[in-house]
Formats: structure tokens, C-alpha cells, sequence
């Protein structure tokens, strides 16, 4: 049991490509996780609000992430930038 000091968890997700799991936090931040280590490998402030949910591409390139405050936002897991930003009606809560 690993204490993020992030707040609740909403999502999780393993990336397929490589194991690294990612989680979506309720104060908007995505963290990166990796078995052996004890921090996050990374951390990303992807909403204003809470995570609502996530999703990696098979070649672990791309993350989707998807906010209660009505965005969806494609992230390039390798430079940790957004490429594309879009306003939704209503928030995103699954992308399987």
C-alpha cells in the first residue's frame, strides 16, 4: 500500500506497452507508477477538476484523459504535453 499524497484515485490503468500504471487523481493530476519505485516517475496536471477516467494506446504513446470539468485531452506520454484539448458536454467517464 503506496500513499500518493495526490488524494483519492479515481482511475487506473497499466499501460500495455510497457506495465507502467497510471492513475487519475481527484485534484487532476495523473501519476506514472513503475513496481520498484516509491514515487510516482511522473506527474501530470491534466484538469482542473478530477480525473474521470483514462486510456493508453497499445504502443504506449498516446494517453486520453478525461476530466469532471468537461474535457478530454491526448497526451504525448513521451514529451508529457497535450496535443489535442476538447470541451465535452458532459463529462467523459469511460474510454475503453
Amino acid at each position: 500500500d503506496i500513499r500518493t499524497r495526490l488524494g483519492e484515485c479515481d482511475c487506473m490503468r497499466a499501460s500495455p506497452y510497457n506495465a507502467v500504471v497510471h492513475l487519475g487523481h481527484t485534484n487532476g493530476t495523473v501519476t506514472l507508477w513503475t513496481p520498484n519505485m516509491h514515487e510516482p516517475v511522473a506527474k501530470l496536471l491534466c484538469h482542473k477538476g478530477a480525473v474521470a477516467d483514462l486510456a493508453i494506446d497499445r504502443a504506449g504513446r498516446y494517453l486520453a484523459t478525461s476530466g469532471r470539468d468537461g474535457t478530454l485531452k491526448v497526451w504525448d506520454v513521451r514529451t508529457y504535453r497535450p496535443l489535442h484539448s476538447y470541451r465535452t458536454p458532459r463529462p467523459v467517464t469511460s474510454m475503453d
